[in-house]
């Protein structure tokens, strides 16, 4: 699906004055303005499964490149949320190499990782995780 066919279909939708605002921001570029809107939309309710992945692979990946890294890694972490279990790590994973210039925005992505990854029992796995943040690891 194309970012102007997923952006239609959205209009058409419940919230549909939220993505004429932010097609318009798009279509001119407003990259930060977006990126506010954006923000705004995935922290509000409701959203039914799968929709905030959708926005993220749809849409958002069109431009991700262009708003800070931040930014991107907390819209990531919102949309995480949405993503099945089986799929989160990977998912953050990803998100994890789009931010890699920003420390911070790193270390919030790797915290949630190994927060997934202790709650399947991979404790090493975390043990190197603080180790790529600069920790001592235990």
């Amino acid at each position: 699906m194309t970012v102007q066919s997923f952006l239609s279909q959205q209009k058409s939708g419940p919230r549909s004055q939220e993505w004429v605002v932010m097609e318009d921001m798009y279509n001119r570029k407003l990259w930060h303005q977006l990126t506010l809107a954006l923000i705004k939309y995935v922290k509000t309710p409701p959203h039914h499964q799968g929709h905030l992945t959708e926005v993220y692979k749809t849409f958002l990946a069109d431009f991700d490149h262009r708003i800070s890294s931040l930014a991107l890694s907390s819209i990531g972490l919102m949309v995480s949320e949405d993503v099945p279990m089986e799929q989160k790590i990977e998912f953050l994973e990803s998100l994890l190499k789009k931010v890699s210039n920003h420390q911070e925005a790193k270390i919030k992505i790797m915290a949630k990782i190994g927060s997934l990854k202790i709650d399947q029992g991979n404790v090493e796995e975390v043990q190197e995780l603080i180790k790529d943040t600069g920790g001592d690891g235990g």
